[in-house]
């Protein structure tokens, strides 16, 4: 089976914080079972490469800056995290979709934290689970 696990942070590139490491351990015991694994991450640096390959395991990630200066608008500022974790939801899906097109997946794993996954489960095309 393809197994995707789609969460912002995935080690190093997010530190190895408590996500990031369930993130690591259930993406090699995934590999360890026999499955072919896919990691869709963020990362916040340009010069981080945009695919890499680890322990067999296919890490794409994508680029997402930070814009600080919105939280301080006046009212803006209160909605500017909402907007950047929904941009962030909705580039998710389509970077699902492009890599649905060349490695058909079966299941793709979300996280419950910034709603990640809020733009695909309103039309998904595989099955996914919501941890």
């Amino acid at each position: 089976m393809h197994l995707v696990v789609a969460n912002q942070w995935y080690p190093p590139e997010s530190g190895w914080g408590g996500v990031a490491m369930y993130n690591h351990a259930i993406a090699h015991a995934y590999r360890e079972l026999g499955h072919e694994v896919t990691v869709v991450a963020r990362r916040i640096n340009a010069n981080t490469p945009q695919y890499t390959e680890v322990d067999g395991i296919r890490i794409h990630r994508l680029l997402t800056r930070d814009y600080y200066y919105w939280r301080r608008a006046p009212v803006a500022g209160y909605y500017s995290r909402v907007m950047q974790q929904l941009s962030y939801s909705w580039r998710l899906r389509q970077a699902l979709r492009r890599l649905h097109k060349t490695r058909p997946i079966d299941v793709i794993e979300f996280a419950e934290i910034n709603a990640e996954g809020y733009f695909y489960s309103r039309a998904p095309w595989s099955s996914f689970v919501v941890r």
